[in-house]
């Protein structure tokens, strides 16, 4: 799997592990962690160039991590690492790095499992290009889910995002595993990895708080529910957190004109219309059949349409004549002219455009400056309104709520990453199936033929089956199709009929691979659902052994302390008796002199007293006793109060060496 898709997919698990307010550089420090150890592993501890570490990083997760990001990072980890005071890396303001130990292994098993998951969701979708006899190896999913994070290109780095393909096989394969959670999940988490990855980019700042979000024709109608569901609930969760945000609403009078044109259209065709109800997810005729509206319904809600914006905030700007006037005049108008379906079409889009850049007042370069957008939800994934080396004038809401998220915290909180992603995921089937559909004046023209030519002549179930086959491109030179019904109705007749047939063929085959490739499913479900039991049991019977030997260590632990503590008990009763012990003979030894003397004095004054004559002789040797006797209570004195000094005896213990046998027992 490549290391990009498997970066978004570690991102996306690191993101849902952090903290709703936690920012993305929380997110990517692990990485670069990651990423250290790797360069660690393989023998590098220093360099006198910080590329040396974003060389392995971009190689190990096939991203470009930018100078000063990276910068910031290592600036982090090495306050984080050396925080104890002992230094474990040095990170230079020159560039140059030493690393004296650093390991960091926190995710490797998360990365091995979804590379697995990665590869088994590519065998899927692999197997369903099989079952459509499509066998191109070089084809992957994820770069379809990527192209959100190639579309908010031109927004973060002023880049036009890469002409898009026909993706319809990639778009009804994401239709189709919506409904298995396993693998839709893997999807998601590329998704928005892939948004977090913009971060690298574009530097988030503080949202802006003073923007004007001017409403197109097809987010009011989405508003108003006549569109997808996940279409409706896109556009109202942006004009909820708008509000939060503190953003205005607003949408042009001419806006309004289109809004009723457009819903007064599909009133008066109501029940003469057929092939758009069958071909297009996003048209009002499909929301009708979903809601279980009636043309009725459809008026009513047409006379609403002011009073149901205004519930969400939204102001009508109806003086918008000078804005039109200016349109009328302007490359703008005459290029839209060629695209769009009308005149008025035309003239609405740049209307708005003309009113945009009034409200901006010059042109801006940074997203976060811009304060007034057109905001469309539209079909199209081909931009408009771009301006080279400036903000585009438009943007589709489910961009602006992805660089909402990136960039406010508060809006991070408010939606999750796996609603962001459904929405996004969403969006991008709509509009990529959507957008490979032919014209819709081209759609009602080939209908219209229907009804006039061919109506009594195939069934309905038939004219379905060939309106799938239209929107699943089947159908080539569709153009021809529609010159065959006004220059030959038999031929015509004869081909759609051939066409019907045909696609019944391709539904029976298909139906037939479905349910070997379901049942397929079944069985790798079944196979890892028996495999996950085994793997809980055997971790069941691991974890009540590891239990079980905690408890008898912990028994061991606490019989080996109280037997420590007894033996160390008796230990120190000894030690204090030999203690005494030696205290008692260091002072023997030092009084034992001084109670000899004594005696040896007595003896010798018994001995010399007969040879003492004379009162005389008796004084001199009575002062001489009561000298010598003075001088010994002195010195005696003395040294019994030096033998009973609190620090003399410290000093004394301190010289003591404890035998072997009584020195404390560690619990070693």
């Amino acid at each position: 799997m490549e290391k990009r898709i498997v970066t978004y997919s570690l991102l996306a698990h690191i993101n849902n592990k952090s903290n709703a307010d936690s920012n993305y550089e929380d997110i990517f420090i692990p990485l670069v962690k990651r990423g250290l150890s790797k360069m660690c592993a393989a023998g590098q501890y220093k360099g006198d160039d910080i590329n040396d570490i974003r060389r392995h990083i971009d190689e190990l997760y096939g991203l470009e991590m930018p100078e000063p990001i990276l910068k910031k990072m290592l600036s982090r980890i090495g306050n984080e690492l050396n925080a104890d005071g002992r230094p474990r890396v040095h990170f230079y303001s020159g560039g140059s790095f030493i690393i004296n130990e650093f390991v960091f292994d926190e995710y490797e098993d998360e990365i091995l499992k979804r590379n697995r998951d990665l590869e088994g969701l590519q065998k899927v979708y692999n197997d369903f290009l099989r079952m459509q006899d499509i066998e191109d190896g070089s084809l992957s999913i994820f770069g379809f889910v990527e192209q959100h994070k190639l579309s908010l290109g031109k927004y973060i780095s002023r880049e036009h995002p890469p002409g898009h393909e026909d993706n319809t096989i990639e778009a009804r394969f994401v239709e189709f595993i919506r409904s298995i959670n396993e693998f839709y999940k893997v999807l998601q988490s590329v998704y928005i990895g892939s948004i977090i990855s913009t971060y690298l980019e574009y530097k988030p700042v503080q949202v802006k708080k003073n923007v004007e979000l001017v409403l197109d024709t097809n987010f009011i109608v989405s508003l108003l529910d006549l569109n997808t569901s996940s279409s409706t609930s896109n556009c109202q969760r942006l004009i909820e957190i708008g509000s939060v945000l503190g953003y205005k609403f607003s949408v042009l009078a001419i806006t309004m004109r289109e809004i009723d044109n457009l819903l007064k259209t599909r009133i008066d065709l109501f029940d003469s219309v057929f092939l758009p109800k069958l071909m297009d997810a996003e048209d009002i005729y499909n929301a009708c059949s979903r809601r279980n509206l009636t043309k009725t319904d459809l008026e009513r809600i047409r006379a609403g349409v002011e009073k149901e914006i205004g519930k969400f905030g939204i102001v009508i700007i109806s003086n918008t004549e000078k804005y039109e006037n200016k349109a009328k005049y302007s490359d703008e108008y005459e290029r839209l002219k060629t695209v769009r379906n009308s005149s008025f079409a035309a003239l609405h889009d740049s209307t708005c455009a003309e009113y945009i850049k009034a409200k901006r007042g010059r042109i801006i370069h940074e997203f976060d400056k811009v304060n007034c957008w057109f905001v469309n939800n539209s079909s199209s994934r081909s931009a408009s309104y771009f301006v080279q080396g400036a903000m585009p004038l438009s943007i589709k809401a489910e961009d602006l709520l992805n660089l909402l998220w990136l960039t406010s915290p508060m809006v991070k909180s408010r939606i999750s990453a796996e609603d962001l992603s459904s929405i996004g995921l969403s969006r991008l089937v709509c509009t990529t199936l959507s957008d490979t559909l032919p014209s819709a004046g081209m759609i009602r023209e080939l209908d219209d033929n229907i009804q006039k030519y061919a109506k009594d002549e195939i069934v309905d179930e038939d004219i379905v089956r060939v309106s799938r086959a239209i929107a699943r491109k089947t159908v080539n030179n569709f153009g021809s199709l529609i010159d065959l019904a006004a220059s030959d109705r038999k031929k015509f007749v004869d081909k759609l009929q051939s066409i019907a047939n045909h696609e019944k063929e391709k539904q029976e085959e298909f139906k037939k691979r479905l349910v070997r490739f379901v049942n397929g499913i079944e069985k790798h479900h079944f196979i890892l659902g028996r495999k996950i039991e085994v793997i809980d049991k055997k971790k069941q019977d691991y974890d009540e052994t590891i239990n079980l030997n905690s408890e008898l260590l912990e028994d061991i632990k606490k019989i080996r302390s109280e037997n420590l503590r007894l033996k160390n008990a008796e230990r120190k009763k000894l030690r204090r008796r030999f203690i005494k012990r030696k205290v008692f003979h260091w002072r023997l030894r030092s009084f034992l002199p001084f109670m000899v003397l004594p005696l040896l004095v007595i003896i010798c004054w018994g001995l010399i007293q007969p040879y003492v004559n004379g009162p005389k002789g008796i004084r001199g040797m009575s002062v001489l006793s009561v000298v010598a006797a003075a001088i010994y209570s002195g010195i005696f004195i003395k040294i019994f109060a030096d033998k009973f000094n609190q620090s003399t005896i410290n000093a004394y213990l301190s010289t003591i060496e404890i035998p072997e046998d009584l020195r404390p027992l560690t619990d070693n």
